[in-house]
């Protein structure tokens, strides 16, 4: 699959020539700055405004790529902000026809003289930190999260843990789906140890762990005995903690779901472990979740790699689910056939059900 850092190089480098790119596109714009150029969007019906697109030849922040803003609608927060998806949307709309993420990259790939997205060089780390100290764009792959990160193996991972995890059989997950995603309870920090993949699935690059313990009624974490009182004691009480990888660049088990999600050109996203974990149990192999209550331009940018056409939401069956949902289809709408799965409400999520209500109720959503 394609590689994020050099998805964002490609964009880098089409920002270095961004006037030529406009032309091509027949967007007319004018400089403004040294970093921006400025014209009338083209995104939305009856623009007029000459000012209003503001498009950029680099960005600070180390986890995007050069980007646009519409100050008339706000188009980025419905297309994506990134140059990739200010592309796409422009040649979809030239095109009257939905151009795929693959498509918009070719386009790119085409524009500067490349045949493959490979043939863009992968920068070395020391270049990646010049850019750093210089306020240039970064890979999503910086030495301060190379540090927060650890390396191991899945016998050294599971060594201190006891698979299956008995937090996870307990809430109907079976003992063999454990033991196939290397997830156990850990007797030492009294935390259920998930481990991540890499997006190839050949490396664990951190773990989400989830306290054995329920919610306090009285301080609102997750431990036994007193209630913390330090920040290290707060910290370690939260009920879920990622460790060693940020949790926007990737999906819980893309890993596995890459195949399927190819083929049906559809995704299915829920929020937690569990919830993916229940339906991989029942059958579902095109599932991801998104690590909690957030669905970043990163991790959506990973389900357009491999063709996604449909997003089917599985969120939580509360005030907070709901609202989630009504953020992602508020974004997406325009750039996917969206779904969401309903249930009863006296279930609060799909992970809360059983296999046979998953199987009746669920799976022909999906």
């Amino acid at each position: 699959m394609y590689d994020q850092q050099r998805i964002i190089e490609l964009q880098r480098l089409a920002a270095e020539r961004l006037d030529e790119l406009m032309n091509v596109l027949g967007i007319e714009v004018n400089e403004i700055n040294e970093n921006t150029l400025a014209g009338t969007c083209p995104c939305h019906d009856g623009a007029d405004n000459p000012t209003a697109l503001n498009i950029f030849r680099s960005s600070k922040r180390s986890d995007c790529p050069p980007g646009w803003i519409c100050h008339t609608r706000h188009c980025e927060k419905e297309v994506g902000k990134s140059l990739l998806n200010f592309v796409r949307v422009v040649l979809s709309k030239q095109r009257r026809q939905n151009i795929s993420l693959n498509d918009t990259i070719d386009f790119l790939l085409g524009f500067l003289g490349y045949k493959r997205l490979p043939y863009i060089k992968r920068l070395s780390q020391e270049e990646l930190d010049r850019r750093k100290e210089n306020g240039g764009i970064l890979s999503l792959n910086s030495k301060t999260e190379q540090k927060k990160r650890f390396q191991t193996t899945i016998k050294l991972f599971t060594q201190n843990l006891v698979v299956p995890s008995k937090y996870f059989t307990k809430r109907g997950i079976s003992p063999a789906v454990l033991e196939k995603y290397y997830i156990g309870d850990n007797r030492k920090t009294y935390r259920a140890e998930v481990p991540v993949f890499d997006n190839d699935g050949k490396k664990i690059i951190g773990t989400t762990s989830r306290s054995l313990f329920d919610k306090c009624p009285i301080c609102g974490y997750y431990h036994t005995g007193k209630c913390p009182q330090t920040k290290e004691e707060r910290v370690r009480w939260v009920k879920w903690h990622h460790l060693g990888f940020n949790a926007k660049h990737y999906l819980y088990n893309y890993w596995a779901a890459q195949k399927s999600i190819k083929e049906k050109q559809s995704a299915i996203i829920v929020e937690s472990v569990g919830n993916t974990l229940k339906l991989v149990q029942n059958g579902v192999q095109n599932v991801v979740g998104c690590f909690g209550g957030d669905f970043s331009e990163c991790q959506e940018m990973l389900l357009n790699l491999l063709g996604c056409m449909t997003i089917i939401t599985g969120f939580d069956n509360d005030a907070a689910g709901r609202q989630f949902t009504k953020k992602v289809v508020d974004r997406l709408h325009k750039r996917y056939n969206l779904k969401t799965i309903k249930f009863d409400e006296q279930y609060n999520d799909i992970g809360t059900l059983t296999d046979k209500q998953t199987k009746e109720w669920i799976l022909p959503q999906c």
